[in-house]
């Protein structure tokens, strides 16, 4: 059973000044030299109604129904390092926040492997979901509070002197300079409902747009399996592609027309599923095998060698884990690249007709040789 943007729509709901059932929020600040300024822990409740809302602003930016693009469910690592961080992620939900040796743990080990260049405020909010337990008859289902954590890491930059009105003085004025937190970059969700039942052996994971997935929080803070978002394989993709070609711009286009055949694959895929009618589109979203990855590179003209490098590649970085077609496909780049694809389209269709007049030229050539040893002309 795997997390669908129904769980997360339905969590996101919640996320309301009047429905929200969060009761404790908890938080760092740390600056860039990995130094801790400040903790704190507040009953949420409790706080102002304009600070109670900018928090929720927060938690609802982390329920991202992007699967595979700005959301990935995690699962624990099969080892030793997997078995601990999940023991000592279920002993926080436990504690529900109450222990600062605990929390500290968890502060201090985040801190040690976070990369990054700016100040940072980790937050984190103490929550109960309804999930939904069968009764003795198995026909009853009866909503039993289970305790969960949201996790999110805010980046916290200088602002700059704006002018502002005021209308006390009747003047404009200049605004001082502070601190201000930002969208979260990452965050994660412990332990996750996924069908309206609490899954202790993975957790949700939040990447902002354009940002990267920090594997290193993966695998030393949370003991996951690591994963790519939609952005890092397309860009692993590109670098691979890249690295078959001396000439830069040969390089470009050829990715440009690999994304084009990716994109007509994901849309195929995607009528497909409509035929079908199925209930789940989650599920109607077929991997990129190393066959439907050659079947692409089919359609781009380049030199055998070439392809074969670019195919070993993809079975290289790829064939172990699949990639979803829908997510590696950027058909934003297509609708940006339309007139240079045209280009390249025509540029292809007058290659393939010289090509065919040389043969063309070659038949003639061979057929009046035939000709004049036979003497007919």
């Amino acid at each position: 059973m795997s997390l669908t943007k129904k769980d997360i729509l339905e969590q996101k709901s919640r996320m309301t000044k009047t429905d929200y059932t969060i009761d404790l929020v908890c938080g760092c600040y740390v600056d860039k030299r990995k130094k801790k300024l400040l903790n704190f822990s507040k009953e949420f409740p409790a706080l102002q109604k304009d600070m109670l809302t900018q928090y929720l602003d927060i938690v609802r930016k982390l329920l991202c129904s992007a699967l595979g693009s700005n959301t990935l469910e995690l699962k624990f690592q099969q080892n030793s390092r997997g078995e601990v961080q999940c023991q000592f992620l279920k002993s926080l939900v436990s504690d529900k926040l109450q222990t600062t040796e605990t929390l500290d743990h968890f502060y201090d080990c985040f801190i040690e492997s976070y990369k990054t260049k700016s100040n940072y405020l980790i937050l984190i909010f103490h929550d109960t979901y309804p999930e939904l337990l069968s009764g003795g008859d198995d026909t009853t289902c009866q909503p039993v509070e289970q305790d969960y954590l949201i996790f999110a890491v805010c980046p916290v930059d200088r602002s700059m002197h704006a002018l502002a009105c005021e209308t006390d003085s009747k003047e404009i004025e200049l605004t001082e300079k502070n601190w201000i937190v930002g969208k979260p970059d990452l965050g994660f969700i412990y332990p996750p409902m996924i069908s309206h039942r609490v899954r202790y052996d993975s957790l949700v994971y939040y990447v902002n747009t354009g940002k990267e997935s920090h594997p290193e929080i993966i695998d030393r803070v949370l003991g996951c399996i690591n994963q790519r978002t939609a952005l890092e394989e397309r860009e692993k993709l590109h670098e691979l592609v890249s690295e078959a070609f001396d000439d830069v711009q040969i390089a470009e286009n050829t990715f440009l027309q690999l994304q084009k055949a990716l994109c007509d694959l994901a849309l195929e895929n995607e009528l497909s599923a409509q035929e079908c009618e199925s209930d789940d589109p989650d599920k109607a979203m077929p991997e990129l095998t190393p066959h439907l990855f050659e079947s692409c590179l089919d359609k781009i003209y380049m030199p055998d060698d070439t392809r074969l490098a670019i195919i070993r590649s993809f079975e290289r970085e790829f064939g172990m884990d699949p990639p979803i077609t829908a997510k590696i496909a950027d058909k934003y780049l297509i609708k940006r690249s339309l007139q240079q694809l045209r280009i390249l389209q025509l540029e292809d269709q007058v290659r393939k007709l010289s090509e065919e007049l040389i043969h063309k030229d070659s038949e003639i050539e061979a057929l009046r040789e035939l000709l004049e040893a036979r003497g007919e002309i």
